[in-house]
């Protein structure tokens, strides 16, 4: 097994130079069920043939963003298989990139921990969530858990007294105008630029956030001490199920990968954490798992990501829960917000979630007319254009998925 330090004296910069052409010009990730099995199967501890593994796979460079795409480098190489019969190039990308993952690791963490302990000492409760919670909940490396930032949860009230840590930890706020988040960043001066993701919402659209809620996850709150001594994290049952709505917002609204969205629901990162999760939990846990998602309207969510996590890896799921979550119901609560056929009808459902006028008016200001850098954002590829014909851009994608699958 070739070791995390090994691989850092290999590469001491951490830099990666394999580039992903296939990412840059498409918004659904390819369909490769061979590859996408054999990296499952060599995840769990198997070694299959690669001739299986390169089924349809049209390139090197189409094989390359696939594995990115999963964000399974580390992973691979922890997992101490071999690559016989696979292309050079293949395998030193997935090297390099597990490189850059031990690199960044060790260097956000080094950002992360102060900025937490400040948050400590200043009394303002913080949670973290989603890849970096997993990483140091779930993980023997967290390195393995592949992500570009950490994000954080703290009480609405709390806002100005997290901005000002912040800044006094060496932080500089980059405006995104979001719901309920902002992004903040910090240069390493040695290669390395981190982002937060600070949140005061526990989801990023307004009836999202009120459906799934914010106080339990304080009140359930666990310790993260592989962070840091003053890190904590949501409840594993409310962890999983944070991620399954994540999943779930990133195959409706896309995420970022290289310079393009990509609308996807399967990568293998997030069915492991999914997996881990499930092989941790108690019958008490499990309890809670689907006293979670029932209040929540999220059962049919929830049972469609266990499934697949115990399909691609070894995690049960208990017939009894499975029976619980997929007893036939109308779809309420956040299911009833993927249910939606349209982007139009989502965005009226969260107008609706808000209380007042001006909080209706402000969201429709931002979801009509974002701020630049929420422009550039959504369209990396072409952040260096003007920004009224980036407006009229995102106004002409709107109408055309108006009434289509995709937010605009």
């Amino acid at each position: 097994m070739e070791g995390i330090e090994t691989l850092c004296r290999a590469h001491p910069k951490g830099r990666s130079t394999v580039k992903s052409p296939v990412a840059a010009n498409t918004e659904q990730a390819p369909d490769l069920p061979g590859l996408d099995g054999a990296l499952a199967a060599m995840l769990r501890g198997q070694q299959p043939a690669w001739q299986d593994a390169w089924i349809g796979v049209s390139g090197e460079a189409a094989a390359v963003d696939r594995i990115r795409y999963h964000g399974v480098a580390l992973a691979l190489i922890e997992s101490g298989q071999e690559f016989p019969g696979w292309p050079d190039i293949v395998v030193e990308s997935i090297r390099e990139e597990a490189r850059l993952q031990v690199l960044w690791e060790a260097s956000h963490k080094d950002a992360l921990s102060p900025l937490l302990e400040r948050f400590g000492a200043q009394q303002v409760d913080c949670l973290m969530m989603k890849g970096t919670a997993t990483a140091y909940l779930l993980h023997e490396t967290p390195a393995v858990r592949r992500r570009g930032d950490s994000d954080l949860l703290i009480r609405p009230h709390q806002l100005a007294a997290a901005r000002e840590t912040l800044q006094e930890s060496g932080w500089t706020r980059h405006e995104v105008d979001y719901f309920g988040q902002e992004s903040w960043l910090f240069d390493t001066g040695m290669g390395f630029v981190h982002t937060v993701d600070l949140h005061w919402r526990s989801v990023g659209t307004p009836f999202l956030a009120k459906t799934f809620g914010d106080d339990e996850l304080f009140e359930t709150s666990v310790p993260l001490p592989r962070l840091c001594a003053e890190a904590r994290t949501l409840a594993p049952p409310l962890l999983l199920l944070r991620g399954v709505l994540n999943q779930a917002l990133h195959g409706l609204s896309g995420y970022i990968q290289g310079d393009a969205p990509v609308f996807a629901r399967d990568r293998l990162i997030w069915l492991l954490d999914t997996a881990l999760l499930m092989q941790r939990f108690s019958d008490a846990d499990w309890d809670a798992v689907v006293a979670a998602a029932e209040a929540r309207g999220m059962r049919k969510l929830c049972l469609e990501e266990l499934r697949k996590a115990e399909m691609h890896f070894d995690a049960t799921l208990p017939e009894s829960v499975a029976t619980r979550l997929g007893a036939d119901r109308d779809a309420t609560g956040v299911e009833s917000y993927f249910a939606r056929g349209s982007a139009a009808a989502r965005l009226w459902m969260d107008v609706g979630a808000l209380e007042g006028v001006t909080p209706r008016l402000a969201f429709l200001r931002r979801h009509v007319f974002p701020a630049e850098d929420a422009l550039a954002r959504r369209f990396p590829n072409a952040a260096h254009w003007p920004a009224p014909v980036l407006h009229a851009r995102r106004i002409a994608s709107g109408l055309k998925n108006l009434i289509g699958r995709k937010g605009g």
